[in-house]
């Protein structure tokens, strides 16, 4: 491996590595108590992983997509049902997404330097960090569109 490889894998590495600590440093308590749609995502969730329920769209609470739903009811049978657990999934997708986006600038503008301080600026973002802390659906959006341009531009 050549030495600029190397440093890339380190910054993006590096910059993961913030992403991380800001979406799941005490990720279970804050923010504080659980928003009526995170209650919402892990009741259904609940339903999902307990088989009552496996609808292809859900009708309550002004209707919901079911990708996180089905993400949450599969990290309810391997993590537990926690309030954590439900965090953790948008966490997750808001990680994805850094590095998502990193790709991304990486594909269009083939500059390193470019690519990292667009992840760098989405790691740190405000209101990145805040949906990714929050249990709900919104923090997918930013990934499925994040991939699709990606793979669009490739």
């Amino acid at each position: 491996m050549n030495r600029a490889r190397a440093q890339e894998i380190f910054l993006v590495g590096a910059i993961l590595l913030l992403a991380t600590f800001l979406r799941v440093y005490r990720l279970d308590q804050l923010p504080p108590g659980l928003h009526y749609d995170e209650a919402f995502n892990a009741t259904m969730a609940y339903r999902v992983w307990m088989g009552i329920d496996r609808p292809i769209f859900f009708t309550e609470d002004m209707t919901e997509e079911p990708l996180a739903i089905y993400i949450t009811a599969l990290a309810f049978a391997l993590l537990g049902e926690t309030a954590w657990t439900i965090r953790f999934v948008s966490a997750l997708a808001g990680i994805a997404t850094v590095a998502a986006l990193y790709a991304l600038a990486r594909v269009m503008f083939r500059a390193r330097i470019i690519a990292a301080l667009a992840a760098f600026t989405l790691a740190i973002l405000y209101w990145h960090v805040n949906f990714s802390r929050l249990g709900m659906e919104p923090i997918f959006t930013p990934l499925m569109l994040t991939l699709a341009f990606t793979f669009l531009w490739k």
